[in-house]
């Protein structure tokens, strides 16, 4: 049972596949942020830092298994552009929803239960 259809039905292992979905969407939110890094630290300073100050302006926040990323409308259209060789939107964050989607839906293990259970202290068992 994925970690999304545990919170459909309304019993004790809610909490435990909560925290698990708020985990899986922090590790991802800051995937995205590190690759983003990454690649603009990799790279030669433009005269005016208009990346840099494009992805200064991102940030994430989860609320209720939701994740939300704003940024700056520009940091989209920098994938656009056909002269730039680097690539900061579609790509790393596509890629990271994937693997996100794949934790949620396969991931939410016995295993990572009784990981999660053990390091929040819960009795699910009743």
């Amino acid at each position: 049972m994925s970690a999304v259809d545990t919170l459909k039905n309304n019993n004790p292992e809610n909490f435990i596949a909560r925290k698990y979905i708020d985990q899986v969407l922090e590790e991802g939110a800051q995937n995205i942020f590190a690759e983003q890094d990454r690649i603009r630290s990799g790279r030669v300073a433009s005269r005016n830092n208009n990346l840099e100050q494009i992805l200064d302006q991102r940030h994430y926040t989860i609320a209720t298994g939701t994740l939300s990323i704003t940024h700056n409308i520009a940091q989209r259209f920098v994938d656009m552009n056909k002269k730039a060789k680097i690539k900061i939107h579609d790509k790393i964050i596509w890629s990271e929803y994937s693997l996100m989607i794949r934790k949620l839906r396969y991931g939410f293990t016995e295993q990572v239960k009784q990981i999660l259970t053990q390091d929040q202290k819960i009795d699910i068992n009743g």
